[in-house]
């Protein structure tokens, strides 16, 4: 009944507030899709115990091996 009533309308009454939706989604949760779990604690303001960036670094400096440096 509605959709006799308004035609196009209707589709642009349910598909307006799902493109609203979906840019309010972009703008406001941050992504994660390629963070550790440590990252992400850190984007929501939670303390973070391990930096793993820090402890790579010590972990060269100890051992004192070296990654080779490989260009594909």
């Amino acid at each position: 009944m509605a959709l006799t009533r308004i035609g196009w309308g209707y589709y642009v009454a349910f598909a307006s507030p799902n493109g609203s939706e979906f840019g309010c989604r972009l703008l406001i949760f941050p992504e994660t899709n390629v963070l550790t779990l440590e990252e992400i604690n850190s984007k929501f303001g939670d303390a973070v115990a391990v930096h793993l960036q820090e402890n790579e670094a010590d972990l060269d400096t100890i051992s004192g091996d070296r990654k080779p440096d490989v260009d594909f």
